[in-house]
């Protein structure tokens, strides 16, 4: 229950963050950036995330 409701206290700085790390992308030497960048700031996939974390909660 504390991760879900950490999930929606964070949910909105997700846009945020991944602006956050497309200015970073060039100084950093890792590859899979665009890839947490997209999750972040897909609706979706926060959703998909706190059904994985209800679903092991229950």
């Amino acid at each position: 229950m504390p991760a879900r409701i950490l999930l929606d206290v964070i949910e909105p700085l997700g846009f945020l963050a991944s602006q956050v790390m497309l200015f970073m992308h060039p100084f950093t030497p890792f590859q899979r950036w665009r890839m947490y960048v997209s999750a972040l700031e897909d609706e979706q996939s926060w959703k998909v995330l706190q059904k994985l974390v209800d679903q092991r909660d229950s």
